[in-house]
């Protein structure tokens, strides 16, 4: 609690307002049964939780939030991602920056891809995955498989690529057609081609993020 009156205080909140305020924070962050306990003891998901109290603590429009969950544990980092997500319900602007592309895709609603201080796209999560001609990936397991075959599958699907490591084909499709699928198993069933395994994989923000930024390392 004296963590959240030391921030207010140089806001030059009214005291009786940042005791309202105060106790008000600490139940949305889930902390207020430890209130009256020296904050230096508490895990590292607690600390992000009272950090995230303390800079709400003066009603701010936009919240900063920098890599919030890095080194948090599972349950701590859902629980701060549900958090984050609430108080963006309530109205207030949410600037989240994060390296876990997975992290992104689930909590915001639009995302900006940076590299060495540079914007290189900014869009929804769907509007990304859109970009440089990113695809579904389609891998099927069969008993067999030729060139003829591949060539026959990836007329089929409409595929920009198509592979095959053995007898797993990789079809990369840049739109998923409804009837794809359907097409596809009705080619092989007709051609005696059996089929141990078949997997569609939508494009990752990963993959964007890769594509955008190349593979070199950061310093």
């Amino acid at each position: 609690m004296e963590n959240l009156w030391y921030i207010g205080e140089l806001y030059e909140m009214d005291r009786e307002v940042l005791q309202t305020r105060s106790e008000e924070l600490l139940k949305i962050v889930a902390l207020y049964d430890k209130k009256d306990i020296r904050s230096g003891t508490f895990s590292g998901g607690m600390k992000q939780r009272l950090s995230v109290a303390a800079g709400l603590i003066h009603s701010p429009q936009i919240l900063f939030m920098d890599e919030p969950t890095t080194g948090l544990d599972p349950q701590s980092r859902i629980a701060l991602r549900e958090l984050t997500q609430k108080l963006n319900q309530t109205g207030i602007t949410v600037v989240y920056t994060t390296h876990d592309m997975e992290e992104a895709d689930k909590i915001c609603q639009r995302i900006a891809i940076m590299d060495h201080g540079k914007l290189k796209a900014l869009g929804t999560g769907k509007e990304l995955k859109e970009l440089q001609g990113h695809s579904h990936r389609i891998i099927l397991e069969l008993d067999r498989c030729d060139e003829k075959l591949v060539d026959e599958m990836k007329r089929i699907s409409g595929a920009i690529s198509a592979t095959c490591d053995g007898k797993i084909v990789e079809l990369r499709v840049k739109k998923l057609k409804h009837d794809t699928v359907y097409q596809l198993t009705d080619y092989l069933h007709r051609h005696s081609v059996e089929v141990g395994d078949f997997n569609i994989s939508e494009p990752t923000l990963e993959e964007v993020f890769i594509g955008l930024t190349k593979k070199e390392l950061r310093d």
